[in-house]
């Protein structure tokens, strides 16, 4: 329980520092890559087995991820300090 607490606290932090680095229109779909990297813990740690519509839909979010990754901020730093 201790190591499940210390991990959402170190999530929080991590996702804090995230958001006050970058747009939020930005940083929400990138955090948003986490569904395929536990998809990938179910599969390959926990032998769990997947469904063809929940690969499709961890695909749709990765390439939407992919997507968001490759556009350009819109605000500047000078403008976000204003």
């Amino acid at each position: 329980m201790l190591l499940g607490v210390i991990s959402l606290v170190a999530n929080l932090i991590l996702q804090l520092s995230l958001l006050s680095w970058t747009d939020l229109s930005y940083a929400l779909p990138v955090t948003s890559a986490s569904y395929g990297v536990i998809t990938m813990v179910g599969v390959f740690g926990l032998h769990e087995e997947v469904s063809i519509a929940h690969w499709a839909g961890v695909g749709l979010i990765l390439f939407g991820v992919i997507i968001v990754g490759r556009t350009k901020p819109l605000t500047t730093h000078a403008e976000a300090a204003d």
